[in-house]
């Protein structure tokens, strides 16, 4: 998650779909893909990428 977003929300289509996501969850791609590859690597994740636990996946 990218903490330091607005709290709001952005429209994207993701599979083919159109959804609400929040802006905090929308990050640019090399962060993705170092999350990935940290994660595909050890199974943990990059201490030194901002996380934060959520209970929505999707915004309402």
């Amino acid at each position: 998650m990218d903490l330091s977003k607005p709290p709001q929300t952005e429209t994207l289509i993701v599979g083919g779909q159109e959804g609400i996501y929040h802006a905090k969850m929308c990050i640019d791609l090399l962060h993705c893909l170092l999350a990935a590859r940290t994660f595909a690597e050890s199974g943990k994740l990059d201490l030194l990428l901002s996380s934060e636990t959520e209970n929505f996946l999707v915004a309402a």
